[in-house]
């Protein structure tokens, strides 16, 4: 029982503390609402620890909660990077039927016709 007290205990402050980190690095891309949410996750979690009396299901429970409201700055910055990448400019072979790899298909009407011959 203590010892899975002591994991909760654990889990919880490292949950804590990377959720910290996660949005000071992420949080000028998350908008205030999620950072809202992610900030009391934090302050539930870091309560839950300073009560000497609290379980291990408590703690788990404001993990979890946590661990959702994290995993929220995670598709924030996901959708902000897909949307960045779709608005780049793309390179001029990027919509070519071949994969864009420069080679030409036969219906391609800029192709220009040349002769060769080996030496």
């Amino acid at each position: 029982r203590k010892r899975e007290l002591a994991e909760a205990r654990n889990i919880a402050d490292n949950s804590a503390y990377q959720a910290e980190k996660t949005l000071a690095e992420h949080g000028d891309q998350v908008d205030d609402a999620v950072k809202s949410e992610v900030q009391a996750s934090v302050a539930d979690v870091r309560s839950a620890l300073a009560r000497e009396d609290a379980d291990a299901a408590t703690l788990t429970a404001a993990t979890a909660a946590l661990a959702a409201a994290v995993q929220k700055i995670g598709e924030a910055v996901y959708a902000k990077q897909q949307a960045d990448a779709a608005s780049a400019d793309a390179p001029p072979d990027a919509d070519a039927p071949d994969g864009g790899d420069g080679a030409s298909g036969p219906d391609d009407e800029n192709t220009i016709e040349g002769e060769y011959r080996e030496v």
